[in-house]
């Protein structure tokens, strides 16, 4: 509202507006160590992504993150207007499986056994069996590997030796009682 030098009044309207972009950061990632994952921002013009660690570029809309541990990334977004609005993506890093081996290691020829996988999710032996245990019959000392994996995939490897004993034949000593 103003008055003239005479007192006369007007009054005039001005709407303002607050404009927020709407950053997006995208999803949560979990990735397996020493693993690179690309993180994806949107709803602005120009972005910059911090910590710098781990990133291909921190003022790239799409860069690749390789961080070292877990890290919580923050987008900081700029639309068309100068206005910004930051957002928060986090990149969880999965440890390896531990993958052991149960069973025997040792097998008469002629007779089989069994071996048992553990730590993973899902498996792939060396025979080619994707179960957790096989059964194994071996005619000669033989190695067998499983590779497992968690459930997002991150694997790692073990191996176990079996040897084989051959036939046992017995003895019989007798003796002649006079």
């Amino acid at each position: 509202t103003g008055t003239s030098a005479n007192g006369c009044t007007g009054t005039d309207v001005v709407m303002v507006t607050i404009n927020t972009p709407a950053i997006s950061a995208g999803s949560n990632v979990t990735i397996c160590s020493g693993s690179c994952t690309p993180l994806f921002a949107s709803g602005g013009v120009t972005y910059v992504w911090s910590p710098s660690t781990g990133l291909s570029c921190i003022s790239c809309p799409n860069p690749t993150a390789c961080p070292p541990g877990s890290t919580t990334y923050t987008v900081t977004g700029t639309d068309a207007n100068g206005c910004t609005n930051m957002a928060f993506v986090t990149v969880t890093i999965s440890a390896f499986p531990t993958i052991t081996i149960t069973g025997n290691s040792f097998v008469c020829i002629g007779f089989c056994t069994a071996l048992t996988a553990s730590g993973g999710t899902t498996y792939s032996w060396s025979t080619g069996a994707t179960t957790a245990s096989i059964t194994i019959c071996p005619t000669a000392p033989t190695s067998y590997t499983v590779v497992g994996a968690n459930a997002i995939g991150c694997t790692n490897t073990n191996s176990v030796s079996v040897s084989v004993s051959g036939v046992i034949t017995p003895n019989i000593l007798t003796t002649t009682f006079a």
